[in-house]
């Protein structure tokens, strides 16, 4: 819990004020006596809420017994291309795309948050019917005015709207999808539990969900 907290702040006792005595914020924390705008205010609080959302499903999910959590951690090695997969599928998603920018850190959080939207089945057995990668590229092309873009909250024009430019490759799309099926399509989980990987990876994966509204809704808000 201490490691989390480091990251991603502690809990607070109120949403609309300050820090309390103790309390750790993540980022950078402008006191509202300081003069701190509204616009400023709404943001800090805006960042909190998300933060500290990721450190409680996170905690919650180590808190599980691991009878609870078996088959997890290797599917979420699966949805991240570890230990052998990661640097050749990044080698060609940039021979296509071009080299990696400042918004390429929420290319994977994106592709896993349509996986989500997409959804698993119950199969045979119980066991997981993952989406086909067709259906992974159907969601994240039909919503691409979400989740091909990175943005301040609020934000309607100019810079603090910003493309993905991995995601407006089709071909780039079509990779990614056909991994995360080739990963989806080892597990045995039940697909409740094969659906919480997917989302929990997908928002710790995001290079940082508060300008990433996408994933927000897509992997931390329950549906």
């Amino acid at each position: 819990m201490g490691e989390l907290t480091k990251l991603y702040g502690s809990s607070f006792t109120t949403v609309s004020g300050d820090p309390s005595a103790g309390e750790q914020p993540r980022r950078k924390w402008v006191p509202i006596t300081s003069g701190a705008s509204t616009k400023q205010q709404r943001s800090q609080e805006e960042q909190r809420i998300v933060d500290v959302t990721l450190r409680d499903v996170l905690a919650r999910t180590y808190d599980l017994p691991p009878a609870a959590k078996a088959g997890w951690a290797d599917l979420a090695d699966a949805l991240t291309l570890v230990p052998d997969r990661w640097e050749v599928v990044t080698d060609r998603i940039k021979s296509i795309a071009g080299p990696h920018d400042e918004q390429s850190g929420y290319f994977w959080s994106s592709m896993l948050t349509a996986t989500a939207g997409a959804g698993l089945r119950r199969g045979p057995g119980g066991s997981s019917a993952p989406p086909s990668a067709a259906a992974i590229v159907g969601v994240a092309m039909r919503r691409g005015g979400t989740y091909h873009r990175v943005q301040t909250p609020r934000a309607r024009s100019g810079n603090r709207l910003q493309a993905i430019n991995e995601l407006s490759f089709p071909s780039v799309i079509d990779l990614a999808a056909e991994e995360v099926h080739r990963a989806l399509l080892v597990t045995g989980l039940p697909p409740a539990h094969a659906r919480h990987v997917v989302m929990l990876v997908g928002a710790t994966v995001s290079a940082d969900l508060w300008h990433h509204p996408a994933a927000v809704r897509g992997t931390l808000i329950p549906s």
